[in-house]
């Protein structure tokens, strides 16, 4: 397997992760002791962490390889 298939995969497996940090904003803020009592405190467990990672992903994906 090239190395672009591995670059793909790879970044397929970070936008999962991001997607499931996304839908489990309770296991996120369990895991890093941060408070989730209001509803904007939820929205930013969500968005900070798991749409980071789902971007991070999605970058990885795309980035065509580097070249000398």
């Amino acid at each position: 397997m090239g190395r672009r298939p591995l670059q793909i995969v790879a970044g397929l497996l970070l936008v999962a992760a991001g997607l499931w940090l996304t839908f489990s904003p309770l296991a996120v803020a369990e895991a890093l002791q941060r408070p989730h009592a209001t509803p904007s405190q939820m929205i930013n467990l969500r968005a900070s962490f798991g749409g980071s990672v789902a971007g991070l992903g999605g970058f990885v994906a795309w980035l065509p390889g580097l070249r000398p």
